[in-house]
């Protein structure tokens, strides 16, 4: 099975060509953003085969189309890049898709802040660990990013392609454990969650500090601009957080 190590050098070499704040969705939907039932995966399966979300999909792959500027019939062999690389051949997308989005935001993190800032991606945590060492017993043995300014916790950043229900008491119960023991420490989310109700909970939590869409321009349009998710910042925006 290929390492850790290895789908990060396949992801970084696909953002390569779209590192800038403003291109970097490209990159990481050329990496990441796959097809199913025909149409992109923008929700679960059982949501794309018929309905709202199926023509949600749909305009979204016309949307997609114009800024990689093809036809539409022909977006689907601009993404999933990183299951189409030869040494991924055969293996279940499930076991390198949350790998490749945490290697993906925190090689562009690492390309668009400062270099006071150091960014661990799934870092142990607790007395074996290397961050909050205080903390006996943490929610999960390793946290996705955590941003370091002289050795010092500076933020979390919590990466999640999408935020089912599981995924959503898992990460707020993150969030308020680290806010207990260090109440400085920024809480941020970033995720490709394109369900507002989903997305709802987490903006409004007053636990989360700050909560990134990788393309929340598009998440607006399928959604006709949905009102309930004011708050919600782009991807573009993350390196604000890092001054």
């Amino acid at each position: 099975m290929p390492s850790r190590t290895q789908i990060c050098q396949i992801v970084e070499s696909i953002l390569q060509g779209y590192a800038t704040p403003q291109e970097a969705w490209k990159g990481i939907y050329r990496a990441l953003l796959w097809y199913e039932e025909g149409v992109p995966h923008i929700v679960e399966a059982n949501s794309l085969r018929r309905g709202a979300w199926r023509q949600r999909a749909k305009q979204a792959e016309v949307e997609l189309a114009r800024a990689f500027r093809c036809a539409p019939n022909q977006v689907e062999k601009r993404l999933d890049q990183l299951m189409k690389h030869p040494s991924l051949q055969g293996f279940q997308r499930q076991n390198f898709l949350g790998i490749g989005f945490i290697c993906a935001v925190g090689y562009l993190l690492r390309t668009w802040t400062p270099s006071r800032y150091t960014f661990l991606d799934e870092v142990l945590v607790g007395a074996q660990g290397h961050v909050f060492q205080d903390i006996a017993r943490p929610p999960r043995r390793a946290i996705d990013i955590v941003a370091l300014v002289d050795s010092t916790e500076y933020a979390i950043v919590s990466v999640k392609w999408s935020i089912r229900h599981d995924r959503l008491r898992d990460l707020l119960d993150e969030c308020r454990v680290y806010k207990d023991h260090r109440p400085k420490v920024k809480f941020l989310v970033v995720t490709n969650e394109f369900m507002p109700a989903r997305l709802r909970r987490i903006i409004e939590n007053p636990c989360v500090d700050q909560v990134f869409h990788v393309n929340r321009d598009l998440l607006l349009r399928v959604n006709e601009g949905n009102g309930r998710l004011i708050g919600l910042k782009d991807l573009s925006e993350l390196p604000r957080e890092f001054p």
